[in-house]
């Protein structure tokens, strides 16, 4: 498996891609190259942008411009502009909510609750990756070491909650069982918004 560290720049000139390959594009602020973000939203000149080959191409048009072949940002709802978790779970994925809500217990007992906040129930995801390749591993790995357990990012989990949502996942693990297969353990805890 290639190193998840080492990612080139993407050319600027035709390039063959496999599937889950990883590229990067120097940020900076032009307007050419990030034409959807606001100024507020532009990384740094010295920041890297990550994508996600999301098939096998040869292609010299830009990630950013090139949504057939590359993944790696999209926009919510409300046109923000937020790294995007593309791959897809194995089953089980294991969903837990804990309501949060503000009681007060009164002398005889009686308990008077309410919810705390609006967006009071997140969704709390154990998932699993099972039987991937190198090559989508160290992409996935990739895209979580990115964040760096703080960064928010986009992801539509499997039925019942299957809604686009904003996540931070704070802890994963991977497993080599044997040649060119491996498995992903992660956790993903939905941000309030």
């Amino acid at each position: 498996m290639a190193n998840v560290y080492d990612i080139t720049e993407w050319p600027f000139s035709p390039v063959s891609y496999k599937q889950d390959d990883v590229t990067k594009v120097v940020a900076g602020s032009d307007s050419t190259i990030y034409p959807n973000l606001s100024a507020v939203a532009k990384p740094s000149a010295t920041e890297f942008m990550y994508y996600y080959s999301k098939r096998d191409h040869t292609s010299s048009t830009a990630p950013f411009n090139d949504s057939t072949n590359w993944a790696g940002f999209t926009t919510d709802n409300n046109s923000e502009y937020y790294p995007h978790f593309i791959w897809t779970p194995s089953y089980p994925v294991s969903a837990n909510q804990t309501p949060r809500m503000r009681a007060i217990v009164f002398g005889d007992g009686y308990e008077q609750r309410a919810q705390d906040g609006i967006n009071n129930i997140l969704l709390n995801l154990s998932l699993s990756f099972g039987l991937r390749d190198a090559n989508q591993t160290r992409a996935i790995l990739h895209f979580l070491e990115a964040r760096q357990g703080t960064d928010q990012f986009l992801f539509t989990p499997p039925d019942p909650y299957s809604k686009q949502k904003l996540f931070v996942c704070k802890a994963w693990a991977s497993n080599y069982n044997f040649f060119d297969n491996y498995d992903i353990t992660a956790t993903f805890e939905e941000v309030p918004t």
